[in-house]
């Protein structure tokens, strides 16, 4: 599934820049086979030896029989340089960063500064996500934007003595938070301490994983019907005074999409 949807992000991608290639340790008939199937034109690399994914450290050294050279699933972003500038590698076959969250990753850097955007009159929460279809092992991002009026500031998540920004997730039976992160604050001045703050347009990102073990594979189709729930705490102030505490209630929803089973004739399999 992440190869297919590398082939829909392909354009995303390319207007950032980036050229798409997959690598495995399947042979040459078993991804051509492949990507017949799927019409894809993702150019597919084959490492039939393992040689390449071991030299990387990428090769699964604890896979046997007809797993033997299998990669650990990751995802390399390479500069003109040759360069590795991100490298999203997991230790479950199963796991994978989704190309669509790869894409958010990258724009991350690009987003535009505070004084470039026309900031609200009043604090606007607006939750957003990388990826609404996902499967098993699926990695995505979730994320809260909050755009602060102007002369107004909010914690960052490492203040004392005030309240921070703070974004805690409810416990889902088939979603796990992997890990949140929040944006740098810079420290000010206020009152004669010093603080770290936020100012403008501020976006923390969740990266989520759905849970790929087989006893709760039955259980996923429910995604649809099981949104996952999140609260942001916060508190806007200007350098005089703070507006009231805030516990911004969140939630984002996502269809399940069934893993695809379907191999290569037999004749062609790894054996």
């Amino acid at each position: 599934m992440q190869l297919v949807q590398l082939q829909e992000a392909k354009e995303e991608l390319a207007a950032l820049g980036y050229g798409v290639a997959g690598l495995s340790y399947d042979s040459p008939e078993i991804l051509n086979d492949f990507a017949q199937r799927k019409s894809l034109s993702v150019p597919l690399i084959s490492d039939a030896k393992s040689e390449w994914l071991a030299s990387a450290g990428l090769k699964n050294l604890e896979a046997e029989g007809m797993t033997a050279g299998v990669a650990l699933p990751a995802t390399l972003v390479i500069d003109q340089s040759g360069t590795v500038t991100h490298l999203f590698k997991e230790s479950a076959y199963q796991d994978r960063l989704t190309p669509s969250t790869l894409v958010h990753v990258l724009k991350t850097g690009q987003r535009m500064e505070a004084q470039e955007v026309k900031l609200p009159k009043e604090t606007v929460v607006t939750p957003t996500h990388s990826e609404s279809s996902v499967t098993s092992g699926s990695i995505f991002a979730v994320s809260v934007t909050v755009a602060l009026p102007e002369n107004h500031h909010a914690y960052g998540p490492e203040a004392e003595g005030v309240i921070p920004m703070s974004l805690t997730f409810e416990d889902h039976p088939l979603l796990e938070v992997v890990r949140i992160e929040y944006p740098e604050a810079h420290t000010q001045t206020l009152l004669g301490d010093t603080y770290p703050v936020y100012e403008g347009v501020v976006t923390v990102d969740a990266f989520v994983k759905v849970r790929a073990e087989k006893e709760i594979r039955g259980q996923l189709p429910e995604l649809s019907n099981l949104p996952l729930k999140a609260t942001l705490e916060y508190q806007v102030c200007t350098d005089t005074l703070c507006l009231a505490p805030q516990d911004k209630e969140l939630q984002w929803i996502l269809d399940y999409r069934p893993l695809d089973t379907e191999r290569s004739p037999e004749v062609i399999q790894h054996q």
